[in-house]
């Protein structure tokens, strides 16, 4: 093999990888990315280690709705960390938490998802923005969400968890459930 034809190779490989490379970050940056989830904030559901797909696209042509398990950083956070969590309250609704209950404007959430008997807060009670969303762990006694840092601004919504996607045996489709 001589040197030109080595270099054409050479030229056409990097080419390749580096188009490819530039076509990962974009949709990594703007489609989908995975988030491997930390902490037991979202136990029983979501288990440390696990792969999630994110859709990033989810939030830019549709809006959110309760029980979307997003990922999201919060503006009160002083560290900026990226969070897996659970969309409990959206913009202009009263989030009221008595005696370990939910209230959506006057209205008891049940929360299928939870654990029976689950003690997780003090007392709240916020009227949300027109572009706050309040956030909450499945595990509600072990969560940093918006009951700590306050609610989340529709940009700090990366996007929509849509697939456990490994462990290959926790493989599934994530749904809001219904309220």
């Amino acid at each position: 093999m001589n040197f030109s034809r080595l270099f054409n190779v050479t030229y056409v490989l990097f080419k390749n990888v580096l188009i490819l490379a530039i076509i990962l970050i974009i949709y990594h940056l703007f489609i989908g990315t995975i988030f491997v989830v930390s902490g037991v904030s979202m136990e029983p559901n979501f288990h440390t280690g696990q792969w999630v797909y994110v859709n990033r696209i989810s939030f830019l042509t549709s809006e959110p709705h309760r029980g979307e398990v997003t990922i999201t950083k919060f503006p009160g956070d002083p560290k900026n960390k990226k969070f897996v969590k659970r969309l409990i309250g959206l913009p202009g609704e009263k989030i009221e938490i008595l005696d370990n209950k939910v209230f959506i404007n006057g209205n008891e959430s049940i929360e299928s998802y939870l654990d029976k008997g689950l003690i997780f807060s003090e007392n709240l009670s916020r009227l949300l923005d027109k572009d706050e969303y309040f956030l909450m762990g499945d595990n509600r006694a072990e969560s940093h969400d918006s009951r700590i840092w306050g609610p989340a601004s529709r940009k700090d919504l990366i996007g929509k968890a849509t697939f456990v996607l490994y462990p290959f045996s926790d493989f599934k489709a994530i749904t809001a459930p219904a309220y």
